[in-house]
């Protein structure tokens, strides 16, 4: 029988506790951050790395879908469609559960929507 799933411990204090699990004397190992149904969790979940993964992955959409956003002749209400489909849903998917990440944690994200922001006036025309 193998596991392939490792354990993470959550905790909110400094030093992490050091665990070692054995099941039929085979080590599961543990782990700092685990990604589970989208999210990435984290020990003490901060969702620095989730929010930094998120981040990149709609930047990389966003300048793939570039092209198309300043084309003038790409029809407005077909770029606003397209950022709802692709770049929302990724910035928004388990917003619920980020109660308590630090600010400093939003930065990647904070960075992403300015950029948007800056992109928003290829949508306008």
């Amino acid at each position: 029988m193998c596991y392939k799933r490792p354990i993470l411990i959550i905790t909110k204090k400094r030093t992490q506790p050091d665990i070692e699990l054995k099941i039929f004397n085979k080590n599961i190992p543990n782990v700092k951050s685990v990604k589970y149904l989208g999210p990435t969790l984290d020990r003490s979940l901060t969702w620095a790395e989730h929010i930094k993964r998120i981040a990149n992955i709609a930047t990389g959409n966003l300048i793939s879908l570039y092209p198309m956003l300043k084309a003038p002749l790409f029809p407005r209400k077909k770029k606003l469609q397209l950022f709802k489909e692709i770049i929302r849903p990724l910035l928004l998917y388990g917003c619920e559960i980020w109660g308590y990440a630090t600010p400093i944690n939003f930065h990647e994200q904070y960075q992403m929507q300015a950029g948007i922001l800056v992109m928003k006036q290829f949508i306008d025309y």
